[in-house]
Formats: structure tokens, sequence, C-alpha cells
């Protein structure tokens, strides 16, 4: 496996994907949201499963990510009780991302969001997934120690930079 791979995220919004043509663009993994909430609460993304399985068929690596409004443990249990329901069974390459690029959740204080994504990551490990957060301002997030805080603060960047790599590349084209 290459140091670094080329992929996309993707959810209801892109409809319909032809896999082969992501695979022959040179996309190797896709990260694929389970679901969100709404005004009208939970929702699993319609095309989560169409899309799990399009990619994998067409030799891509999987992950998954879920946007997230939760402000209490109870909404993340709630929220991860929904989304796990859905990934069952399913075999995962890449990690389950808890989602929060939400400004709403800055509103929280460092210290309880970071409390919530740790929760978050501790409900999806203990279920065997790789677990990992991305934002896109993760100065809201800390670490519950200091011997942590340089990997997370090293897989934060890494993940920045892969958002920002899918985002120019989504950007480039569009043109």
């Amino acid at each position: 496996m290459a140091l670094f791979q080329n992929g996309i995220d993707v959810s209801r919004y892109q409809g319909n994907i032809n896999w082969g043509r992501v695979a022959a663009a040179g996309k190797q993994f896709a990260i694929v949201r389970v679901g969100s909430g709404n005004s009208g609460g939970l929702y699993v993304d319609p095309y989560f499963l169409q899309n799990v399985n399009g990619a994998k068929a067409a030799g891509l690596r999987v992950g998954a990510y879920y946007y997230t409004y939760a402000r209490t443990r109870a909404a993340v249990a709630n929220e991860l009780t929904t989304f796990l329901n859905v990934m069952d069974g399913l075999q995962l390459e890449y990690p389950v991302f808890v989602d929060v690029e939400d400004s709403s959740l800055t509103s929280l204080g460092r210290a309880e969001l970071t409390s919530l994504v740790q929760y978050a990551m501790d409900i999806l490990y203990q279920r065997n997934l790789h677990a990992f957060f991305c934002c896109l301002d993760c100065s809201h997030i800390a670490t519950r120690s200091s011997s942590d805080n340089n990997y997370i603060k090293f897989i934060t960047h890494v993940l920045d930079l892969l958002y920002n790599l899918i985002t120019i590349r989504r950007f480039l084209t569009r043109q």
C-alpha cells in the first residue's frame, strides 16, 4: 500500500455514483457517510449501503463517517446505536470518523466537546472499529492526557491534510 492514497468522501448529495469511473479515475478509498441528524431527528444516509457495496465492488477501501450534532452523552449513544446497527457486519478497511464540523458544537467548550468525542470513539473501539474524528477547526478538541497529545495533534494534522486534499481534488474536478 502506498504511503499516500487518493480518495473521496460521499453522501446522499452525490446521488448514484458510478464506482467504476471513480476507480478508473485513480481513487483508492471512499469514506461514506452513514448518517446525520436534522430537524426531523437522526437519519441514515439512504445511499450508505449502496455506496459501501459499490465502492468495494470497484476495489476501493472503505471507511465511514457520521456528522454529529450530539451535545450530550445520551445523544452520542443514541446516534451511535442507530449508525452502528446499519454498519453491523460490514468490513471497513478505514476508520469510522466522528465528524464534529458543526460550528454549534464549539459553544460546548473544549473540555465538554473533547469528552463527547472521546466517548463516541470509545464506543466505536468497543465495537472493534477504528475511530477518528474530523473537524474544520480542531482547536476546540483537546486530549485527555499529555502523552496522547502529540499523537492526536499528528492525527489531526493528517486528517486536516486529507480533508484539504479531498476538497482541492473536488474543486479541480469541477473546473
